[in-house]
This record gives structure tokens, sequence and C-alpha cells, in this order.
């Protein structure tokens, strides 16, 4: 019999009575080895179960939810929507600003034609300052 790779991570949800059944098996004496054979599982899976099982006191703990971002409230709810909004006002504001820089910068770069005064950024050509004439 072949044995089918299985992804890593890729695990088949089970039920909570298939864990249950398999946790009690192992409890009475069967072979974990057997019983993760039928299920189609490896054996570290069932002994995961029982050290679960046996950590609760016998029950089954609650499903923990996948944490979210922190900050950051459901999808589609109010506080989501005004998250995103106060985000795009700010983005708004940055782009705004970034924006008003860059005009001055380049404002700065133009040269002053025909007033007959020096540019603001110095010689036209640049690098000869500090050099000796030949």
């Amino acid at each position: 019999m072949s044995r089918e790779k299985v992804r890593r991570g890729a695990r088949p949800p089970y039920a909570l009575a298939t864990k249950q059944s398999a946790v009690l098996r192992a409890e009475a004496g069967e072979k974990v080895s057997a019983i993760a054979a039928e299920l189609g599982c490896r054996p570290n899976r069932i002994y995961r179960w029982l050290s679960d099982w046996r950590a609760h006191g016998g029950e089954w703990p609650e499903r923990q939810r996948r944490r979210r971002r922190r900050g950051m409230p459901p999808p589609g709810s109010r506080e989501r929507e005004a998250e995103l909004e106060r985000l795009l006002g700010q983005q708004q504001a940055e782009l705004d600003f970034f924006q008003e820089a860059l005009r001055l910068i380049e404002q700065a770069r133009r040269p002053t034609v025909g007033t007959g005064e020096p540019s603001a950024l110095g010689s036209s050509q640049p690098g000869r300052l500090n050099r000796k004439a030949r």
C-alpha cells in the first residue's frame, strides 16, 4: 500500500467525535499507531490530542480564533470604516506635504534668467569651485 504525500501544514480537519474516540481508544490501551493508521494521520497527532485532553482535565480545549492585527477592527464594522477613513486622510496629508516640498525644491533649482542675479544654487558650472586655474 503506497502512502500519498501530504503537503506540510495541510491538515484535514477532524471532528470532535473522531478525536474523542481516538483519545478514548488510546486511553483504553489500544496502540496509537493502529489508531493513527485507521484515521490516516501520523501517531504524533494522536499523542498531541492525548496531551491536550489530559492538560484540560479530560475535556477538549475551546478553539482559539486567529488573532487579527492589533488596532484594526473586524472587516465590515463601523470602527473599521472609521479607521480606514482616518488612514486615508493621513496619507492624503502626507501626499500634500511631499508635493509641496517637491514644488519648493524644483523652484529652488530653476535658474533665474535675465535678472542679473546669481541663481539660488550658486555657480552654473558645478565642480569648478575649488579647482586652481591652469
